[in-house]
């Protein structure tokens, strides 16, 4: 009987489809599989443009957030990373109830760092936005791509994060459109 999820084999044909199409990632040693949370597709094409996993506690809350990006044209500058970086925090202020936010000026108490993230095993240095409603980081990577974590505290455990490289690794997105 059918209840609306996908078999198994579709689902693992997706994921395989989503992996040859952008590189996804994973906290290195994280053991919960990751949850497919968005895509974006290139209409003209049908290339996949962006994807978000999801790394969760299983009851529904996002432990962290990691989106794979494709770049066109030039590699990102600055402007570009520190871009993201106040999307995602926008977004949050705004998931948290405050319709009133703007994405600037940034929220009271909020700081600019760097920090030093191993990806695949070759350091990268992140540009890094903590506000009172978020932790984000961003990076440029070879492709060009950006890869950005999002997570609503600090992440100082966050220090290294893995290629994705099978299906399995990856829970599909069950009733979302």
């Amino acid at each position: 009987m059918n209840d609306g999820e996908p078999s198994a084999r579709a689902a693992d044909s997706a994921a395989a489809a989503l992996l040859a199409g952008i590189p996804l990632f994973a906290p290195a040693g994280e053991a919960r599989r990751g949850r497919v949370g968005s895509t974006t597709v290139d209409p003209r094409t049908g290339a996949v443009e962006k994807a978000v996993v999801e790394f969760g506690t299983g009851e529904g809350e996002t432990d962290v957030e990691i989106m794979t990006r494709r770049w066109t044209g030039s590699a990102p500058g600055a402007d570009q990373v520190r871009g993201l970086c106040v999307e995602r925090d926008f977004m949050q202020r705004r998931m948290r109830g405050d319709l009133g936010a703007r994405p600037l000026p940034l929220p009271e108490g909020s700081a600019w760092s760097a920090r030093e993230i191993e990806v695949d095993g070759a350091p990268r240095t992140f540009t890094v936005l903590h506000t009172p409603f978020s932790w984000v980081a961003v990076a440029a990577m070879p492709g060009p791509l950006l890869v950005r974590l999002f997570a609503s505290a600090p992440r100082p455990d966050l220090v290294a994060l893995r290629r994705i490289s099978a299906p399995g690794e990856l829970r599909p997105v069950i009733g979302r459109s």
